[in-house]
């Protein structure tokens, strides 16, 4: 199930900056190092992450959330804009916010608890780390440890940020 244009549409619209790109394209490759990769207006996904629209109903995995993570970074940058682990924080959370506006609040958390463990297994394993400490991939962390703390991790904490301020002062801190 993929909604790309409604994807970018949702982040154009809540975060008050239109897309500033003529297209958007997304690419499906064979053996892909990572879920996706973004690039100035085009994202490279795995190929496992490809359901065909006829399939799609029998699939349990929704790419959406993948789109929705990758296509965030088209305004929240990648190294420059912010530190590595904020912009991929920033673009979790921003893809949680479109998960609970395309599919509703039970998804969204549904997929909070899971990140939630992970964090928490990550802690009970001893490999929690500071988010200051993260310095991108290769910067002394290995990956699955990176991920939780700088996507996970960071995306809990702008959410508990959320719902402590209300959505209203929320969408005025990412739109000021």
């Amino acid at each position: 199930n993929n909604h790309v244009k409604q994807i970018l549409d949702f982040f154009s619209d809540s975060l008050g900056v239109v897309y500033p790109w003529d297209k958007y394209t997304i690419s499906f490759v064979d053996d892909f190092v990572a879920g996706g990769m973004e690039n100035t207006s085009a994202t490279t996904n795995t190929a496992q992450a490809l359901v065909h629209p006829t399939l799609a109903w029998e699939s349990l995995q929704n790419t959406d959330g993948l789109n929705a993570h990758e296509t965030a970074h088209q305004w929240w940058g990648h190294d420059g804009l912010f530190s590595d682990f904020a912009n991929e924080g920033l673009t979790e959370f921003s893809k949680y916010r479109f998960v609970r506006s395309d599919e509703g609040a039970d998804a969204i958390r549904h997929a909070r608890r899971a990140a939630v463990e992970r964090v928490a297994k990550a802690a009970a394993d001893g490999k929690s780390v500071a988010l200051g400490d993260i310095r991108g991939w290769g910067g002394g962390i290995d990956a699955a440890t990176y991920s939780v703390h700088a996507y996970d991790k960071l995306a809990m904490l702008i959410a508990m940020t959320e719902q402590a301020a209300g959505e209203p002062a929320m969408h005025k801190l990412l739109t000021s």
